[in-house]
């Protein structure tokens, strides 16, 4: 994983979404990525030395920083398909306990996000949670959330979960999209805006704006005719001040790094996008706070991976 505490020196940034909390093995056992234990929490050797997540954490905590476990994720086993609601609820609330933390993501995906049963099951689980800022993150086209997305939005409103956010993944749209990606996530925005105006029509678009946040691949997408750049970070970057939504996060930090490669790779954004580490991540603030003080905040995603550990691993 990368050592926040060293990015956060690089960047100024204290924000870190970190993934993906899933189930251990389709057991109601919230683990990191399937591999690593909960309450040891991953680690590496880097340096010599072993780097503990959860010190990371703390760290970054002490600078006032901000902490968001995503639970969920397309290859893993989201925990609301193994867990019956009170069992969910409990696992949210010791993962939250264990990271210090009140934000808590949902990211569903692939196979999950059509299963109505047990996203039933996930929404009475919310309701037993006080205190806690809840966002969905969710896939969407330029054009539309999905109806399953629409639909966890409409039982999560009709129910009076306390939405915090709705994270849009503006990436991986298909081959027939191939031109500017940052006007694809804002076209994406101003769409999901409209929707949840058909489902809550008391709601100004001024407030709706406020729930939504935008999640692109920064780089070369899954989807290889989609390329997100620098430009387009500036774009985006620019629409998310202008119109106060109050989150940009980008997937991921492991990527924000340069290379040639022509194919996508976990570690770097592709296609000579960036010229310096965490390039996407400087031009997102940049252009969040450029000309007025601002009340949004910008987060990396980072995904935590079992890997062969070894010395001097430079993250």
């Amino acid at each position: 994983f990368p050592l926040l505490s060293k990015i956060s020196q690089q960047t100024d940034n204290y924000n870190y979404v970190l993934g993906f909390v899933v189930s251990n093995k389709w057991k109601c056992e919230p683990s990191w990525g399937g591999y690593y234990d909960i309450n040891s929490g991953p680690y590496a050797r880097i340096d010599g030395k072993n780097k503990f997540l959860y010190d990371e954490i703390k760290t970054v905590q002490a600078k006032w920083g901000i902490i968001i476990p995503s639970f969920g994720w397309q290859a893993g086993t989201p925990l609301f398909r193994v867990c019956d609601s009170n069992q969910l609820a409990n696992v949210y609330k010791t993962v939250l306990e264990k990271l210090n933390t009140n934000y808590l993501d949902l990211d569903i995906e692939g196979a999950a996000i059509k299963d109505k049963q047990h996203i039933d099951s996930l929404i009475q689980a919310l309701k037993q949670l006080k205190n806690v800022k809840i966002y969905f993150t969710l896939p969407v086209m330029p054009e539309w959330l999905t109806q399953d997305g629409l639909y966890i939005v409409k039982i999560a409103f009709e129910n009076k979960i306390p939405i915090a956010w709705i994270n849009l993944m503006t990436m991986d749209y298909g081959g027939s999209y191939n031109q500017d990606m940052g006007s694809y996530a804002i076209q994406a925005a101003n769409s999901v805006v409209n929707q949840i105006k058909q489902i809550v029509p008391s709601m100004s678009n001024t407030d709706i704006m406020k729930l939504i946040g935008l999640i692109p691949m920064i780089g070369l997408n899954d989807i290889t005719t989609e390329n997100f750049t620098l430009e387009d970070a500036q774009q985006v970057a620019s629409y998310v001040r202008k119109n106060r939504l109050w989150r940009l996060s980008y997937w991921s930090l492991n990527r924000d790094h340069p290379c040639s490669s022509t194919s996508v790779v976990t570690k770097c954004s592709s296609l000579n996008n960036q010229t310096k580490d965490y390039e996407y991540l400087l031009t997102f603030k940049k252009y969040l706070t450029s000309g007025s003080t601002t009340t949004q905040t910008y987060s990396g995603y980072t995904s935590v991976k079992r890997k062969k550990i070894k010395t001097n691993v430079k993250n």
